[in-house]
């Protein structure tokens, strides 16, 4: 099932590095948009403890195993010599795809409890903002005008934050992971972040929002490049403490 999980990531991670217009890291850039909240839902169909959460069948697996695989074979490849235009068009179509399969695969209440993990480990790993930044989750809530612009002023202030910190930039090897101290400190910002957030959302904004992402999930994640796992999402590379449940 890493096989399955690296597929998936691999796919949505390219479409993130050509489309900024689709998503951004956490403090940077317009946030996720909803065709890679789909993508991270199928990625977390490869982890058993989400499985067993759902209660998979064994056909159900085998058909996400399989999809899974076709997505290797398409990789990187299906990107390469498109505009970002067409590689967001592109994107556009494997949502609509990944939304067709998951609807015929999954029984209604297993999407609905799918949808509940995919927006917990979301907050958990990229913040409550990146959350809200998703079209999808902002509809639902009710966002309006106003509370988009306080959002993009929030991410605006932690794109400079990040730059502050040397973040983003490329190394011998490619862009490098944040050392600890980094991430200590990114830690810190987005949970002040995400308090000016609570602060702008409206009481009914918070309920829904807490409807939205359900009972906590307690199962663990494997991390797909390795490296530990913990519950409820992925431990970033050498990260040693897990961050705390979300609260509303």
């Amino acid at each position: 099932m890493k096989k399955l999980a690296l597929s998936v990531l691999t796919l949505a991670l390219g479409a993130l590095l050509v489309s900024p217009a689709l998503a951004q890291p956490p403090g940077g850039g317009r946030g996720f948009g909803g065709g890679f909240g789909r993508m991270n839902e199928m990625m977390l169909l490869a982890a058993g403890s989400v499985q067993k959460e759902l209660g998979l069948t064994e056909d159900q697996i085998a058909k996400i195993r399989e999809r899974g695989q076709r997505a290797a074979q398409g990789g990187f490849q299906q990107f390469q010599g498109l505009s970002p235009e067409e590689i967001q068009q592109r994107f556009e179509e494997m949502r609509r795809e990944t939304e067709k399969f998951l609807s015929e695969t999954l029984k209604p209440e297993q999407q609905k409890r799918l949808k509940e993990i995919a927006l917990q480990v979301q907050i958990r790993n990229m913040g409550l903002l990146a959350a809200l930044m998703n079209p999808e989750n902002a509809e639902k809530l009710g966002i309006t005008d106003d509370q988009r612009e306080d959002f993009r002023r929030l991410m605006d202030d932690s794109r400079r934050f990040r730059e502050e910190l040397g973040l983003g930039r490329r190394g011998g090897g490619g862009f490098q992971p944040p050392t600890e101290e980094q991430r200590q400190k990114l830690e810190e910002f987005r949970k002040g972040q995400d308090e000016k957030v609570q602060k702008i959302l409206t009481d009914a904004q918070k309920s829904k929002l807490k409807e939205m992402t359900g009972a906590e999930f307690k199962g663990e994640i494997p991390n797909p490049f390795g490296g530990g796992r913990r519950p409820g999402g992925n431990r970033p590379p050498g990260g040693n403490r897990p961050n705390p449940p979300p609260r509303f």
